[in-house]
Formats: C-alpha cells, sequence, structure tokens
C-alpha cells in the first residue's frame, strides 16, 4: 500500500517547504469549475373573466469541483470530488375575483434540493492516512442531503369601508433524507502515538520527521479508525452508511386588517398563529435519555439509559403572533411618511437542526479503534495485514461519548461495551451485537 501511494506522488518542484532533502512541495495549478444549467417554464391561463390560473416549474442541473470542503485534486491527474446539485420545484396557483371588493389566492407548490457530494477517489475498503505526505487519494466520504418542501396556501381579501380585511392558512410539510457514509471504512493510520514510535536507539539529528518517515515508509501502523451505525438493536456491517428521513409539519393560520383611520394614518393589525411540529424519523432511529427531566446542573443521576422515542420534545400549542403597524403622512402631501411596526415572530426547525441534534445522540454511531502496535516490542506493518475493526469491544473497554446531560460546563456520558481511545486494548471482533438498551452515567467535572 505503502508503495502504491508513492508512485501516484509527482516529482518535486517547489523546495520552499520540506526539508529539501526528504521531503518538498508541489505546485500546480488546480483547475476548480463546474457547470450548471437551469430551465424555467411560465404558464398563465385565463380560465373565465374571474378566475385565472398560472404554473411555474423550475429545474436546475449542476455539478461543480468541491473545493469549500476539500474536494480538489491533490495532484495533477487525479479525481476531484464533486458536489452535485438537483433541484426541482413548481408553484401552482388559482386567483378568484369573488366580486370587485374581494378576491382569493391559492397556492399549491412542492420544492426539492438535492446535494450529493461525491468522493471517487475513495476505496470500498481500508485507505492509508498518511501524515508524512499529502495523500494522492482523497479519503473522504461520500453523502447526501435532500429536503423536500411541500406548502398549501389560501389568502382571501375583502374591502369594507375603511377596512381591508386579510384571512390565510398556511400548511408545509417537511421532509429531510439524508445518507452519510462517515468513516463505514478503515482509515490506516502511521502516526508516533499509542507505543508506534520507533526504538530511540534509532534516529538522526531531526528524530520526529526521521521516526515518521519511518513509520511511514515501512508502513507501521499506529492506529485504524472506523465508524459502525446501529438502529439501537445492532450495529450495522463494514460498509453500512447512516440513513435519516425525517419530517416535520407547520400549520399557520392569520388575520389581518389594513384601518385607514384618516386620509394620512394607516393602521395595521394583525394576529398570526403557528403550530410547528415536533420532528420525528420515518423508520424509528430516534431516541432520547430517560429521565431527561430530573437532569440539572445539581442533579446526581448514576443509571441513565437510550431509549428509543418518537419525539425529541411536546408540541407547543400557544405559538400566538400578534403584530402591529401604523403609515403616517404628517403633511398629507405624499411626500413623505413615517412607519413603525411591532410583531412576535417564531422560527421553524431547519433540516440542519434535526441533522445535528441526531448526529449528537449517542447510541446511533460508534467509532471504533485498533492499536496493533500498543504491546511493548510489537512492530505491525501493512504487509502483516489489516485486522477487522470491532463493531464492539469487551464488557471493560468504555468508551465516552461527548454530551452536556448535566450542565452547560463540562460533562461526560460513558457508555460500557463501546470501544473508543481508552488505556486499554480494544482488539476484539465481534458480528452484530445488541445494543438496545444502552446505559449510560453522567458525572460532572
Amino acid at each position: 500500500m505503502v508503495a502504491g501511494a508513492l508512485r501516484l506522488l509527482p516529482a518535486p518542484n517547489n523546495f520552499d517547504i520540506g526539508d529539501q532533502w526528504n521531503t518538498a512541495g508541489f505546485r500546480f495549478n488546480n483547475p476548480r469549475g463546474g457547470r450548471g444549467d437551469t430551465y424555467m417554464a411560465r404558464i398563465d391561463h385565463r380560465l373565465t373573466n374571474t378566475v385565472n390560473l398560472f404554473f411555474r416549474p423550475i429545474v436546475t442541473r449542476a455539478s461543480n469541483i468541491d473545493g469549500g470542503n476539500g474536494g480538489d485534486a491533490t495532484f495533477p491527474g487525479q479525481v476531484s470530488a464533486t458536489v452535485d446539485v438537483r433541484v426541482s420545484a413548481f408553484s401552482l396557483g388559482v386567483d378568484w375575483t369573488l366580486s370587485p371588493r374581494a378576491t382569493n389566492n391559492f397556492r399549491i407548490g412542492r420544492s426539492v434540493i438535492a446535494l450529493f457530494f461525491n468522493r471517487p477517489a475513495r476505496l470500498a475498503g481500508a485507505m492509508l492516512s498518511a501524515s508524512a505526505w499529502t495523500n494522492p487519494l482523497n479519503t473522504q466520504f461520500a453523502q447526501m442531503s435532500s429536503p423536500v418542501v411541500y406548502e398549501v396556501t389560501d389568502h382571501f381579501s375583502r374591502i369594507s369601508g375603511n377596512h381591508a380585511f386579510k384571512f390565510g392558512i398556511d400548511f408545509r410539510f417537511l421532509r429531510v433524507e439524508s445518507v452519510s457514509f462517515s468513516g463505514v471504512y478503515p482509515d490506516v493510520f502511521m502516526d508516533l502515538d499509542h507505543g508506534n514510535a520507533p526504538s530511540a536507539t534509532i534516529g538522526t539529528e531531526d528524530v520526529r520527521q526521521f521516526q515518521i518517515l519511518y513509520n511511514h515508509l515501512l508502513g507501521r501502523i499506529s492506529s485504524v479508525q472506523q465508524t459502525f451505525y446501529s438502529n439501537l438493536k445492532v450495529f450495522g456491517p463494514t460498509g453500512m452508511p447512516r440513513n435519516r428521513n425525517y419530517r416535520t409539519h407547520g400549520y399557520d393560520g392569520f388575520l389581518q386588517d389594513d384601518w385607514k383611520l384618516r386620509r394620512n394614518l394607516t393602521l395595521n393589525l394583525g394576529l398570526r398563529y403557528e403550530f410547528n411540529g415536533v420532528p420525528f424519523e420515518k423508520d424509528g432511529l430516534q431516541a432520547t435519555v430517560d429521565q431527561v427531566a430530573q437532569i440539572s446542573r445539581s442533579s446526581q443521576i448514576a443509571d441513565l439509559t437510550l431509549v428509543p422515542n418518537s419525539r425529541w420534545y411536546k408540541n407547543d400549542w400557544n405559538n400566538l403572533a400578534p403584530r402591529f403597524g401604523l403609515a403616517w403622512d404628517p403633511k398629507g402631501d405624499g411626500k413623505s411618511a413615517l412607519r413603525a411596526s411591532y410583531g412576535i415572530f417564531y422560527d421553524a426547525l431547519t433540516g440542519g437542526t434535526m441533522n445535528f441534534v441526531d448526529l449528537n445522540t449517542p447510541g446511533f454511531s460508534q467509532i471504533s479503534w485498533t492499536y496493533p502496535n500498543e504491546t511493548p516490542n510489537s512492530d505491525h506493518r501493512l504487509r502483516d495485514g489489516i485486522d477487522p475493526v470491532p463493531a464492539r469491544a469487551p464488557r471493560n473497554c468504555a468508551s465516552r461519548l461527548r454530551g452536556r446531560p448535566t450542565s452547560p460546563s463540562s460533562a461526560r456520558i460513558s457508555a460500557p461495551g463501546m470501544c473508543s481511545n481508552t488505556a486499554s486494548p480494544c482488539n476484539a471482533r465481534s458480528s452484530a451485537i445488541p445494543c438496545s438498551r444502552l446505559r449510560l452515567w453522567v458525572t460532572a467535572e
């Protein structure tokens, strides 16, 4: 593997970096670009003298080098990582004039914005993650995110004397599908930690640089890292990605009155009600910590359990949002205006918020490590093979999943039986491992 990686490295041409003897740099013009096409259409039709129909579709297809996320080609001739954008949306509407003083506007629409973060250089297997040279192949993993929004609105307007009334309802349905292959195949490191430092009798004046090159050129493995994903019952096999399908619904209603008190003074009065439903995962891949209501800065809870749950929190039913505004023309000549307004507004959850909470829920993923040279006097190299990373360690090998269960300051959640960077070796092998009842201990630091 080391020889294959070195063959992919070009001869150096930049001696401004490195030690100019063993290491140097390579400078080249790295192309970064992309291509995209957008197609739009506009269709209008007068059904009757009082009813107008319209339809607005839009489609976008684009592909760009993902330079913002480290996707540039590392060297000439290597493949670049890309981000593909797939957008499709439409809006269908009906405008109905009920009378000279009343109208109704109905809209229905759908939008999809799918992002595919392609990583074609990532192999379906173990890859070297070197620190002595730039990896010729990008070791990043592919991901995908595709939020879909459905929306239905109906607004009714009527003028009566000095009042312009408006009523309406808005319904929103959000679906967020995401797939992440992050860590599903092993990354192999050849650093100086975990017992992998060469003997102190071997070296030169620049001992550290020599030791790093020594490990890399001989393929001495310091650690192997891999991520496993679970459904709270079993950890999946190597290569199984993290799949999520979150849903949330929103229902709004409003009434509004533009009241013309005087020729030069208009008041805007309104009240809006919003219901933003609690997100839920369609396939039940969602969980919370039991006794969560008892967790505080002063609580001392010795045994918490992560349990499946379809709701992160209870629905909020009291989102009333009043609005008030005015427009005043001091002289009444139309040359100046003084405006003021006040309102209460509520934010709706976005797909990014759901993804953040899901990624920080313990139990659904486990980063496992092996340290082949942790035993004193061992010399495990790539030529000796890369042992499979276990999905779970022995019972006496505990990991710590960082969180904030007791206070905004530092706290620890410890999950026994899950392998991580601990003092004891975690080299055990296993297949599908039950984890439906994951016990957690909370201790404040």
